[in-house]
């Protein structure tokens, strides 16, 4: 009875022991801003300010800041979910405007599924307050007895630091109709908890100055301590999505069709899906470039909700996307040049989210997939993106 009851015993004891490795790992979140929302310049950061009685926690993120300059979105970790760590990235279009990311937990004052008594804890866990477009903050847990993400809610403010000659400390940027400086879109990923798992390092080297008629190429040093990188991104024109891969190679090139201060980023992914960014500010100057002045981005926003899928869970990819303009949208999924399958292909509506599953089903195992958009507008301009994705 004893020897029978003794493998049982062993794996209570392991599940108890490492109850990290039965985790899900958080979904990506995502948040736009509030259209119609117009926020001012503020420089002043957070002032730390305790909650006052009765605010909500929304209330209490907004009075730490000057009046009308910030917007929120919350994100939540559910029990039950183990994140090593976590990264908020806020892009927008306009690189003249500078927006901060402050990363707040939110107080469960002890209520289960009721909101209404929780308040803000003041203190800002991460955040990203630089020239970056995008910003990215990043927060990894230092407790030891807490380390992996807790499960909470938490809130984001969105500050606007600077989008208009004339508002508080600002000088440059010329003011637009409306909420037209406001144009942010945000994206929360998570990585799984693993507590043998040393995190990749990257950098990022390039020129910091260049026109309107020059091509600019910009290279990565990446490494891993305990594995691999298996992944390599870059986001070349500022937006927060890192929409370029070079088949893993650590350099890309781009040229801008006008003057303007931009942010040129890398994201780097080791085998188990942790992630590592590192950015370049470029000043480019000169005049618009004739055969680019007059073109548009027809693509609002194109994402994969994880840079891997298939696995024991059998987790789908999701891609999600939305256009500035009706459009001719045709989604592809290949493997290398190799096409696999059309997963759509039809006229969109501008302003509209599309989602499309793909099941890790009949996919090869191990091996990378990359998603290619192609969009083609009445008028014939086009856009080309692609994401990359490996199937477990």
């Amino acid at each position: 009875m004893v020897r029978r009851l003794f493998p049982v015993f062993v794996l209570a004891m392991f599940l108890y022991a490492v109850p990290t490795a039965l985790g899900a790992t958080s979904p990506t979140q995502t948040a736009s801003h509030q259209e119609g929302l117009n926020t001012v310049s503020g420089a002043d950061g957070p002032n730390g300010r305790e909650p006052a009685p009765g605010e909500t926690p929304e209330e209490s993120v907004r009075a730490q800041y000057p009046a009308n300059s910030v917007e929120t979105f919350e994100f939540v970790v559910r029990e039950g979910e183990q994140n090593g760590a976590f990264a908020v990235t806020v892009g927008w279009p306009d690189p003249n405007v500078d927006l901060d990311i402050f990363v707040y937990r939110i107080r469960d004052m002890g209520t289960p599924d009721d909101e209404s008594d929780d308040v803000l804890d003041p203190n800002v866990i991460a955040s990203a307050a630089s020239l970056d477009d995008p910003e990215i903050a990043e927060y990894t847990s230092s407790d030891p007895d807490q380390p992996f993400v807790r499960p909470d809610r938490y809130i984001v403010a969105v500050h606007n630091y600077c989008s208009a000659a004339g508002e508080a400390g600002c000088t440059t940027p010329p003011d637009k109709p409306g909420d037209e400086e406001d144009q942010w879109e945000a994206e929360v990923t998570f990585t799984g908890y693993d507590p043998a798992n040393i995190r990749p390092t990257v950098s990022l080297s390039g020129p910091t100055t260049g026109t309107t008629v020059q091509t600019l190429t910009y290279t990565a040093s990446a490494s891993d301590a305990d594995g691999q990188i298996s992944n390599v991104a870059f986001d070349l024109d500022g937006d927060g999505r890192f929409e370029t891969d070079n088949s893993g190679a650590l350099s890309a090139s781009t040229r801008f069709a006008s003057a303007g201060l931009y942010t040129v980023g890398v994201r780097v992914l080791d085998n188990d899906g942790s992630p590592a960014f590192a950015s370049v500010d470029v000043r480019v100057t000169g005049p618009d470039t004739a055969a680019t002045s007059s073109k548009r981005r027809l693509i609002a926003a194109f994402k994969l909700n994880r840079p891997v899928f298939g696995g024991r869970k059998r987790n789908r990819l999701v891609v999600r996307y939305r256009l500035h303009v009706p459009a001719r949208a045709v989604l592809s999924l290949y493997r290398g040049r190799r096409l696999i399958r059309r997963l759509s292909a039809r006229t969109r509506r501008a302003n509209r989210t599309y989602k499309i599953l793909i099941s890790p089903r009949r996919l090869r195992r191990g091996a990378t997939y990359n998603v290619r958009l192609f969009v083609r507008s009445a008028d014939g301009q086009t856009q080309r993106v692609r994401l990359y994705a490996k199937r477990l």
